[in-house]
């Protein structure tokens, strides 16, 4: 029997370990949406992804977090970092980080961020192996500038875990 976990439980999770912290000037506005991503098969016959909200998931899953950003201040904001918790009752798909600026992880709780192919994980015997997307903990995107009244998002994939 598989369990249910609802969204609610799963973005609350996001928010209180501290979801989409911007380092911005004050007049960045950040809003979270958490969405399943269900397949849709149309009168032709073609299959869609689609984008619902969730009242509740089960294992095997595919969740959206997407992060909208704004920048309500009256100058560029320059360097502007949103990080966002992947929490641990997913698995982060590859490749699915979407923004067009510069993304990074973290394997280490947020404490620190590389590519993908630099993170490793430091094994019991002090050996490293490299890391893999279920060792990640965090995704951040580095967005270069950020104009007057500019909105923009960045979003991610997730697979809610079997176990």
């Amino acid at each position: 029997m598989k369990q249910t976990v609802t969204t609610t439980m799963i973005a609350m999770l996001y928010l209180a370990l501290g979801f989409g912290q911007a380092n911005a000037d004050e007049g960045m506005e950040l809003q979270m949406f958490v969405e399943e991503q269900i397949e849709v098969i149309d009168e032709q016959g073609n299959h869609n992804q689609k984008r619902i909200a969730a009242e509740s998931v089960i294992p095997g899953d595919t969740i959206a977090y997407s992060t909208r950003y704004k920048n309500n201040g009256k100058a560029p904001a320059d360097n502007v970092i949103i990080t966002n918790i992947i929490p641990k009752e997913v698995t982060y798909l590859p490749g699915s980080a979407k923004g067009s600026m510069t993304i990074t992880y973290s394997v280490d709780g947020g404490k620190h961020f590389d590519r993908q192919e630099n993170l490793s994980i430091t094994m019991e015997d002090g050996k490293s192996r490299p890391a893999t997307v279920k060792d990640y903990t965090h995704i951040r995107w580095l967005l270069p500038r950020v104009n007057s009244d500019e909105t923009g998002h960045v979003s991610f994939l997730s697979k809610v875990n079997e176990d």
